[in-house]
């Protein structure tokens, strides 16, 4: 098969560009023929990939189409027209773009997830009181304008939602039932590991953008709660940065937090293989991130708060431990039990390995969207009419 992948920003670190790189590799893998199709290059030309063609209007994109004999192409971001175009079409649906006009589903200054649905009066509401996006006019319509475009381009293709809580939201979105695919996010697939020793010290690490939606400065606020000793290993980077490392001073914890920025390959490994959890203390509705699943696959345990899709990742009891956005509490309690007890710390990890050598595994989620690619393709040809369900 033939495939091309849609995105934007597919060559950033972290998140939805990890995702598209692990699947199209391992697509390659399985002898499909596999493309990146960005409409954004990188600012730095050495980040672009051999793999990767930038295409900047619909026209470029049917051209490249053409010219690698595409079969399919799986968007991650909205052309706008997809409906419309001579080949085959899925898109999977990341996060809250077509139910959200700011995206995230996040109340900026509450500091905790939206729970509305979308509505005109109360996302504009949401935009000018709660700032969960840009309260100046022109920005608003501007969202509510790019919801619309997003919306129509997405009711006549098939969709694939990253997990039950995006499925939920497309349906109370007026989304068809009949068009919707649940396909959870996949784990790396790593090779055997040996048995970790935890690093006695209770290591922890938080992995991903530094963002307040994702909890970095509310961990760090609890973290200087914990009783226990501790170490937290903070891999990433992105717009709070600097006020993360601020704060990490102002609390005295210059020797107890650790600020590597974005790692990849050993030194990634090493420092996961010293860690009691990961931590994912998400303020947001968290559609399905990685950090949970890579922790999995690595037999880590998992602290995460009870939002979005994480608790169909972070399954307590099973392989992590749940907390309440926001409660400060709750969190350096969660860690300071881990950082107690290496025993409970090694059978979450355990259990969560085992999830990731089962129905998370990578060659399941690769199975799954054949299935739906192959569906696509039949409907666009016309020879049926079925239309993706459940998966």
């Amino acid at each position: 098969m033939h495939i091309g992948h849609f995105a934007s920003l597919s060559w950033e670190p972290g998140g939805v560009a990890n995702y598209i790189r692990r699947v199209a590799e391992a697509q390659r893998q399985r002898g499909h023929h596999v493309w990146i199709l960005d409409d954004h290059p990188p600012a730095d030309p050495r980040l672009a990939r051999g793999d990767e063609f930038f295409v900047t209007n619909r026209a470029d994109l049917v051209f490249r189409a053409e010219q690698l004999e595409l079969d399919l192409i799986h968007g991650h971001t909205t052309l706008g027209d997809e409906a419309d175009l001579p080949l085959a079409w899925v898109r999977t649906i990341h996060g809250h773009q077509p139910y959200c006009p700011a995206t995230t589903k996040f109340l900026e200054r509450r500091g905790r997830p939206c729970e509305r649905s979308f509505h005109l009066a109360s996302c504009t509401w949401g935009h000018l009181v709660d700032h969960c996006g840009s309260a100046r006019p022109t920005r608003i319509s501007s969202d509510f304008r790019a919801l619309e475009k997003d919306r129509r381009a997405l009711e006549q293709v098939p969709l694939i939602a990253v997990s039950g809580f995006i499925g939920q939201q497309l349906l109370a979105g007026g989304f068809r039932s009949d068009r919707i695919a649940t396909v959870l996010n996949p784990c790396p697939d790593l090779p055997s590991l040996p048995e970790q020793q935890l690093d006695p010290a209770g290591n922890f690490v938080f992995l991903g953008r530094l963002t307040k939606a994702k909890g970095i400065l509310w961990l760090l606020d609890a973290f200087a709660r914990v009783r226990q000793t501790a170490v937290l290993e903070v891999l990433g980077d992105g717009p709070c940065g600097a006020a993360a490392r601020d704060l990490a001073k102002r609390l005295g914890l210059e020797n107890r937090v650790r600020f590597h920025g974005w790692l990849e390959g050993v030194q990634l490994t090493e420092i996961l293989a010293r860690a009691s959890a990961v931590i994912v203390p998400s303020l947001w509705h968290d559609p399905c991130p990685l950090s949970a699943l890579d922790a999995a696959a690595r037999g880590r345990a998992v602290i995460a708060t009870r939002v979005g899709g994480l608790p169909e990742t972070a399954l307590p009891g099973r392989n992590a431990i749940l907390v309440e956005p926001g409660d400060t509490r709750g969190l350096a309690d969660a860690i300071d039990t881990l950082a107690g007890d290496p025993d409970l710390a090694r059978r979450l990890g355990r259990g969560g390995r085992e999830l990731a050598l089962g129905p998370w595994r990578l060659d399941a989620h690769l199975d799954r969207l054949e299935i739906l690619y192959r569906q696509a393709m039949a409907d666009k040809r016309g020879r049926y009419v079925a239309r993706p369900g459940p998966v």
